[in-house]
């Protein structure tokens, strides 16, 4: 059964709405995945569409999303999934939930989608608690939904409506057949976090965190951050954390007070970390590889590719990000959310929570 997807340029909740009961009367559709670019949203109005839906619904708000290779930053796009899901959803500005046993099924068949508030303080706790209830039982692909004004706002959705400091996991029996990759390599000597609090960095080997940021970074770029906005310089420069026999788990500067560095998601302190570099053509690569590991364990049949991209690669290669997308997808049938942080495996290694990295699935 095909996996549907429609874009509307318009957050019409009318429109919206119909669609959901269509669907409901649909024996080919299960659920409905709703990706919503990143606006103005009534909350009263989306919430009464959501908690009156005769389907299963679940999604989130992010920057951009994507319809057949294109990007928008506006309006929404509705997948229609034929498949099964079972939904674990929460808050996370209180304890966490109990979560439920894990269904007693084949650990390669077993999927799920995971949306979370990027700002959500107790994401790191949550990706503890999953691994630590379902080791690598699971599949996961899905990432942080937000804006990139960085303030809290709804953007986590569901039969609840639109909610902040919450996530979204819908499981499925369906395969899914998932590639991680980014295309980062390292440019400086390994180096110690030997201070940190959430999201930011203060001092890396016992000196503040931008003091030793600042001189690996000018060496290598030949730029000055005096005479260059720290965000043009650093989203090509973002740290990252080395893993045994995987990828990097990269983490994305945003902003500076001249001592310490802000993260989109934490560094803990006593980790290690290298800073990293890339290019255009190295993040071709990398989405390359992750849709050939993608592909490489695909059950055969029709299939469609779902992606879940960093906005912050999009703001890095401005409009060569449609070739990122035309690689991942040469049949022009990606669909998918450009997050604020990526959370995958591969159903064999830890739950991780990426930034600046590309995750395809084919569904």
């Amino acid at each position: 059964m095909a996996i549907r997807s429609t874009y509307s340029p318009a957050l019409d909740f009318s429109a919206l709405q119909q669609h959901l009961n269509a669907c409901a009367n649909d024996p080919t559709t299960q659920a409905v995945m709703v990706l919503i670019a990143d606006q103005p949203i009534d909350i009263d109005a989306m919430n009464a569409v959501l908690r009156a839906a005769p389907i299963a619904v679940f999604g989130g708000v992010f920057p951009g999303v994507v319809c057949e290779n294109k990007v928008y930053e506006a309006g929404m796009v509705l997948i229609d999934l034929p498949f099964e899901l079972s939904f674990i959803e929460g808050e996370l500005a209180s304890d966490l939930p109990s979560l439920p046993e894990l269904p007693s099924v084949e650990s390669n068949a077993l999927s799920a989608f995971l949306f979370v508030d990027s700002l959500a303080e107790n994401k790191g706790r949550l990706i503890d608690a999953l691994y630590n209830e379902y080791g690598t039982k699971l599949k996961y692909i899905g990432g942080g939904a937000g804006s990139l004004s960085f303030t809290s706002t709804p953007c986590v959705l569901s039969n609840r409506g639109l909610r902040s400091d919450a996530f979204v996991m819908g499981l499925t029996h369906a395969p899914v057949s998932l590639g991680v990759a980014h295309g980062w390599q390292p440019i400086s000597e390994i180096m110690k976090v030997t201070e940190s609090k959430g999201r930011e960095l203060i001092s890396i080997n016992w000196e503040p965190a931008f003091k030793v940021y600042k001189k690996v970074v000018e060496k290598h770029s030949g730029k000055s951050f005096h005479e260059t906005d720290f965000f043009e310089l650093a989203k090509s420069y973002p740290f990252g954390k080395p893993l045994v026999q995987a990828e990097y788990v990269v983490r994305d500067p945003f902003g500076t007070d001249n001592t310490s560095i802000f993260l989109v998601d934490a560094i803990e302190t006593g980790e290690f970390v290298y800073i990293m570099h890339g290019e255009k053509e190295s993040l071709l690569a990398g989405a390359r590889k992750a849709a050939d590991i993608a592909r490489a364990g695909e059950s055969g049949g029709e299939s469609a590719t779902f992606c879940i991209d960093c906005i912050s690669r999009r703001l890095f290669m401005g409009d060569d990000f449609y070739e990122e997308l035309a690689t991942v997808s040469p049949e022009s049938n990606a669909v998918g959310a450009l997050t604020i942080g990526e959370l995958a495996n591969k159903g064999n290694s830890y739950l991780e929570l990426y930034n600046k990295t590309i995750c395809v699935a084919r569904l």
